[in-house]
């Protein structure tokens, strides 16, 4: 499995930024914290990047393929947000092997999950000036 340089799209994953209402928002923010210029990223753009991502990190399991072809809208989750959602999950999931580790950046990426405490995230990133 080719590891991902998504690192801070995989620490959102992982739970160690705030999720807003808008995944659209928190994915600009997280790719462009991974390197990517998304002032003009269309959602479809966002998209995009994250399956061609998915396709380098070579999950297997339930398939993609399978995943768009079986997956409706439901309420108001759209097909697009559901298979962002799906990613992300395989994301969250992924071994430290598979992506290359980050500290997360709470000043510039996104907040602070509620859940989480500054002395929680200093012990999972030892060493690592954590603001």
């Amino acid at each position: 499995m080719k590891a991902t340089k998504l690192s801070h799209t995989v620490l959102y994953a992982k739970g160690w930024y705030r999720v807003s209402e808008d995944i659209y928002y928190d994915l600009r923010a997280t790719l462009k914290a991974d390197g990517y210029s998304t002032v003009l990223f269309s959602d479809e753009d966002i998209l995009r990047v994250m399956l061609n991502r998915m396709e380098e990190c070579e999950f297997d399991s339930y398939s993609l393929s399978d995943f768009i072809v079986n997956t409706k809208p439901q309420g108001e989750f759209t097909r697009e947000v559901m298979m962002l959602a799906y990613i992300l999950d395989k994301f969250r999931w992924i071994g430290d092997y598979c992506w290359e580790k980050a500290t997360p950046d709470y000043n510039e990426v996104l907040p602070l999950p509620e859940s989480k405490t500054l002395e929680v995230v200093r012990e999972f990133f030892p060493k690592k000036d954590i603001k």
